[in-house]
């Protein structure tokens, strides 16, 4: 009796383990790293073996565990099936979700990150600097007034502003087909200002003394773009009391001045 009881414990505590392993590894496989956004830019170079891509993937931050990783590619044979070439990947993907992005790739496609808080110009740079010879092209099809007519929020525009796309061109990281050329970029990047942009947007015009739009571009100023109706209000905001909110006063309350 005693030997029977021995042996189903034994069968317990192995079905408990064997459990926990199996949510272990489910849980490496499938639960991402991150909850929310967070695009990468990620290369698998031509024949990288695939501990060296589970290292870079590591590295970059988007998987927690590299045993997982290389470990199933073992068992299912799928690392042979990667790529070579450039890929947006992003944090909020799971492990099983970027081995299946890691397998479709097209190798000529552009890989290009702009950064938040520059102004046209400067995001001009970052395309050349990721694709070489076509930074002016960009400057030059950001120039275009077709836009407007494809996008409601540009019809707020004044007819001489100048870039007419400043502060619209979103900041992000875009896999870009060449075949479609910079013209699929600026697309990309106003379908992306459309999805993201506050549902109580205004057009200012005239407003803080130009022909951008104070709403949103922040970009000129170094400022982010996330508090466009806070940012209005600064604007709007006679200069003594702009001075006085950044110093931490009431602006309703004035010293006392000595009398003449």
């Amino acid at each position: 009796m005693k030997k029977l009881a021995a042996a189903v414990l034994v069968l317990v505590v192995l079905g408990v383990g064997a459990s926990r392993v199996y949510d272990w590894w489910n849980y490496n496989l499938t639960t991402p790293v991150a909850t929310s956004s967070q695009p990468v830019a990620f290369r698998v170079a031509q024949g990288e073996i695939a501990s060296a891509v589970a290292d870079d993937l590591y590295s970059k931050g988007l998987i927690r565990n590299r045993d997982i990783f290389e470990w199933y590619l073992r068992l299912t044979g799928v690392g042979s099936k990667f790529q070579a070439g450039s890929f947006l990947l992003n944090r909020n993907m799971s492990i099983l979700q970027i081995i299946d992005a890691l397998q479709r790739s097209n190798p000529d496609q552009k890989v290009i990150t702009i950064p938040e808080g520059f102004p046209l110009k400067f995001q001009a740079d970052f395309v050349e600097k990721a694709w070489p010879g076509m930074g002016k092209a960009y400057l030059q099809a950001a120039t275009d007034p077709s836009w407007k007519t494809q996008y409601d929020f540009l019809k707020s525009r004044p007819p001489g502003a100048n870039p007419p796309l400043e502060g619209y061109l979103f900041p992000d990281t875009y896999v870009v087909d060449p075949n479609g050329g910079v013209n699929g970029l600026i697309q990309q990047q106003l379908d992306q200002f459309g999805k993201g942009r506050p549902t109580d947007l205004v057009a200012a015009r005239g407003v803080g003394g130009g022909d951008r739009h104070p709403c949103i571009d922040g970009g000129a100023r170094g400022e982010p773009r996330s508090r466009p109706r806070q940012r209005l209000q600064r604007v709007l905001q006679p200069p003594r009391e702009r001075h006085d909110a950044r110093r931490g006063r009431d602006p309703a309350v004035r010293p006392r001045t000595a009398d003449p």
